[in-house]
């Protein structure tokens, strides 16, 4: 029972930061380059930004979530780089109302992947880390959508 909750946490953690990836391309950067971030920051300067960077580690992430139930070790690895690349990003990203959303974005992933270490460091845990998985599922959800909303404009 032990594995086969510690297996269902892992491919829901999976689904959830697909959701999160896929929320950070909600916007539209057409050159694909990022840059630094301009004092005057435009909303859409700061959204191009941001899908920028989460695109550069994207395809990474996607491949090491595909093994995620196999592998945890290397799920929690690929959160870990989405969790510190949206940190580096955040502190680029000088425009406030982006700002709003994309801090609450930092801060969730990071839950996810302390929830995700508690599965492979105690697997008897991994029935409470599936609830807090879903917890921070539904905040990732929330905060996708927030960013959605000041991206696509």
């Amino acid at each position: 029972m032990r594995i086969t909750a510690r297996r269902a946490a892992v491919a829901g953690a999976t689904l959830f930061l697909a959701l999160g990836l896929s929320a950070c391309s909600a916007g539209g950067n057409a050159d694909g380059k990022a840059s630094e971030a301009p004092k005057t920051q435009t909303v859409a300067e700061a959204c191009d930004l941001i899908e920028t960077e989460m695109n550069a580690v994207g395809s990474d992430v996607q491949s090491a979530m595909s093994n995620a139930a196999t592998d945890p070790s290397e799920a929690i690895a690929a959160l870990k780089t989405v969790s510190d690349k949206l940190k580096e990003t955040s502190a680029k990203v000088q425009n406030a109302d982006v700002k709003k959303v994309v801090d609450p974005m930092v801060d969730a992933f990071g839950r996810l992947g302390a929830a995700m270490e508690k599965i492979t460091g105690d697997p008897a845990a991994a029935t409470e880390a599936l609830t807090e998985i879903q917890a921070v599922a539904g905040d990732i959800q929330t905060v996708g959508a927030d960013y959605g909303k000041v991206c696509s404009k």
